[in-house]
């Protein structure tokens, strides 16, 4: 693992529990109020330089509301490659069929995402819906929006064949 790799690792069990720490704080008020699920599944996807360990509060609370759900199952997330799409393909696939055919909701936070809607575009018998959270839909990576070196970060980690600008954030291949 580069350089890189062990830094963002290094960093990953503090933001995740800082995360998680104010997620669990909000939780009670909102857990009375939010709708109950039908049990069908979704798959939940980490934000650009998370795991899913940064998603397990959030994965707790929907199954505890009545959903099947799914992390992303996968090493961090630091940009599309190849592997990854056919990762979150053979990922999707299994959930579906491993749970009679039903439609999955994918949920992606900022970069997951965008993997969620395009996993709704390409496969939309297999996606009930796709839910983006804080995801940067329409920013591109050329805009003042996007920090500079989180536009280094995702090109520097990502496959040279995927580009995030100037296209809505389309990655060929999903």
């Amino acid at each position: 693992m580069s350089w890189k790799g062990h830094a963002l690792n290094t960093a990953e069990a503090f933001r995740a529990a800082a995360t998680y720490r104010k997620f669990i704080k909000g939780w009670p008020a909102l857990r009375d109020s939010a709708p109950r699920g039908d049990g069908h599944p979704v798959l939940v996807l980490p934000p650009f330089g998370y795991t899913d360990t940064v998603t397990a509060a959030f994965r707790d609370a929907l199954a505890e509301m009545g959903y099947k759900v799914y992390g992303w199952e996968a090493s961090l997330n630091s940009g599309f490659n190849a592997e990854k799409g056919k990762h979150l393909r053979k990922h999707l696939k299994k959930i579906h069929a491993d749970n009679g055919n039903r439609k999955v909701t994918v949920i992606g936070l900022s970069l997951g995402g965008i993997y969620a809607r395009e996993l709704g575009r390409e496969f939309p018998e297999l996606v009930r819906g796709a839910i983006s959270i804080n995801t940067p839909f329409g920013a591109g990576l050329n805009k003042d929006t996007t920090p500079n070196f989180l536009i280094a970060a995702i090109e520097a980690l990502s496959d040279d064949s995927v580009s995030l600008k100037a296209d809505g954030g389309h990655l060929a291949g999903i």
